[in-house]
């Protein structure tokens, strides 16, 4: 009898979980990304939370993109509190003690047959001294692979839109910035010297 009782649940579980699957397509998606980062130069930002940085358009073949890149930077370094003040244009020159410049070297939407693709480079810049204290460069590829079960074959997923890139690696770039701002002031390399 609870073999009976047993295999009736196995048969309704079996059926609650495929009936769901063949009615979904049984399509497989499987995200492919490689990211490569590094951060030649980090002098330290530590203890410069209570700052002011003013963000730079970016650098690159098209300005809209430049434009896009410095908004995203200053809304990013607001959410996450790394500077007290994050400015785009200041006129007092005297306000502002930090510089963040950027420039995006690649870009590039892959479509449904290659994969998306964003390159940046971003440098923080001491405007007592001019000194370049963090300079990140970093490097994305993204791709998006679906195969039908049933047929056996490859489905055609678009990539992400380059947007979405650029603005996922600068989301980073902030919340590295702001973890590295919010150091006690002890930790900064410069100031043991």
């Amino acid at each position: 009898m609870k073999a009976i009782v047993i295999q009736k649940t196995f048969c309704r579980l079996l059926f609650l979980i495929l009936i769901p699957l063949m009615l979904a397509g049984c399509a497989l998606i499987r995200p492919h990304s490689e990211f490569d980062e590094t951060t030649p130069i980090d002098w330290g930002l530590a203890g410069v939370c209570n700052s002011t940085i003013r963000v730079e358009p970016f650098l690159g073949q098209d300005e809209k993109w430049g434009a896009y890149a410095q908004n995203k930077m200053q809304e990013y370094l607001l959410t996450q509190a790394a500077f007290t003040k994050v400015v785009r244009d200041e006129i007092d020159p005297n306000a502002v003690q930090y510089e963040l410049r950027g420039e995006i070297t690649h870009l590039f939407y892959g479509g449904t047959e290659l994969p998306s693709e964003v390159q940046v480079s971003v440098r923080v810049i001491d405007l007592s001294d001019l000194q370049t204290i963090f300079f990140r460069k970093s490097a994305v590829s993204y791709q998006n692979w679906a195969v039908n079960i049933w047929r056996i074959s490859r489905l055609f997923v678009p990539s992400p839109l380059p947007e979405e890139l650029l603005g996922e690696v600068l989301h980073d770039i902030a919340r590295d910035i702001a973890v590295r701002t919010r150091q006690p002031l002890d930790k900064h390399p410069r100031s043991n010297s």
